[in-house]
């Protein structure tokens, strides 16, 4: 089934194996010819996802066989539109980061290192300050680290020995057995 939208694109409409009664878009959306309580309906409706705790659009599919189960919104589109990821490989939000775009052209299947690759092209990578529970600030670690070397390249020549020693002493990578 194919409806025209209002920007003039086509929206490409596939059933979901497994299943009955489901239908996903390459727009990102999904219907159901079911009631909200489970029931079988006559027409479509269109199903609202919910982001889960990661952020991702999830939604709770009836199986064929009656049970139950959460889905990623995005991983459905890809797989109805190019069948199963193939183990190590994950679906990635390639080009827009936001994961509620479940759009087949903003999906790729790639490595987790390509997730990651994205992530920092994007900006989204929680690493450095945009890690969530991060607490300094990249200065602040900066100016911690040049004042560390200069107080052990300064020990290192009052004592007469390299920095490397020094240094690795200090932090633990010699002199283990030696404690606080």
């Amino acid at each position: 089934m194919s409806v025209t939208q209002s920007t003039g694109q086509v929206e490409q409409w596939r059933g979901i194996p497994g299943y009955p009664g489901y239908q996903v878009s390459d727009l990102g959306r999904i219907q159901s010819k079911r009631h909200r309580n489970g029931m079988p309906s006559e027409t479509w409706r269109t199903m609202d996802p919910a982001p889960n705790g990661r952020g991702y659009l999830q939604v709770c599919l009836r199986a064929a066989d009656g049970k139950t189960r959460w889905v990623e919104l995005h991983r459905l589109v890809w797989e109805v539109f190019h069948g199963p990821v193939a183990d190590g490989l994950v679906v990635r939000h390639a080009d827009d980061p936001d994961p509620l775009n479940c759009r087949l052209d903003n999906l790729a299947c790639g490595t987790q290192a390509d997730n990651c690759q994205d992530k920092k092209r994007h900006g989204t990578a929680q690493e450095l300050e945009n890690h969530p529970r991060a607490i300094l600030t990249e200065e602040q670690v900066r100016q911690a680290r040049r004042r560390v070397r200069r107080v052990i390249a300064n020990l290192a020549v009052n004592w007469g020995v390299k920095t490397v020693t020094l240094e690795s002493a200090v932090m633990g990578r010699t002199w283990k057995a030696l404690k606080e």
